[in-house]
């Protein structure tokens, strides 16, 4: 699936989660406060960076997720700061440092891998060459599509 502008997305949650649960985001305030303390990011910005489509495909039990970003540079320094601080905002989240900037993100048996290629952020529960290779595909729109959503099923996907 696509989805055109996720930043608007990431508002919409925000929002969301204030409204409905003040408490608990009055807590991802003050963890977020901490770790800006800790690294000097700001994990409230970030998500303005997000400045393209957010692309997701799934192929089999492998799921892919690439978005475009405005400054990818300042992306990968956030991320090599956060990734010591992740537990500040998920206790039973790890990230681990792999190589050539990217980071394993684990909580419990699941374990996604993280980093900025070019000028897209890329993750998945795939190797770092198979982020790679995600990146440098073409998008394919689905056709017919209008609209901030689109996503294109296989006759098998929707079997399953």
């Amino acid at each position: 699936f696509g989805l055109r502008d996720p930043a608007q997305l990431f508002a919409f949650v925000e929002s969301a989660e204030q409204a409905t649960s003040p408490a608990a985001f009055a807590r991802f305030l003050k963890a977020a406060a901490s770790i800006r303390a800790k690294t000097g990011v700001d994990v409230n910005s970030l998500p303005s960076q997000l400045s393209g489509d957010l692309i997701s495909a799934s192929q089999g039990h492998t799921d892919l997720v690439r978005v475009g970003v405005s400054n990818p540079a300042a992306v990968s320094g956030a991320f090599a700061k956060l990734q010591a601080h992740v537990r500040s905002l998920s206790p039973k989240l790890s990230a681990t440092p792999i190589g050539a900037g990217f980071y394993a993100l684990k909580e419990g048996s699941k374990t996604y891998n993280v980093g900025v290629v070019g000028n897209q952020i890329v993750a998945g529960n795939a190797t770092p060459a198979a982020l790679r290779q995600f990146a440098a595909e073409p998008t394919a729109p689905a056709a017919g599509a209008q609209g901030a959503l689109a996503f294109r099923v296989s006759l098998q996907q929707a079997l399953r």
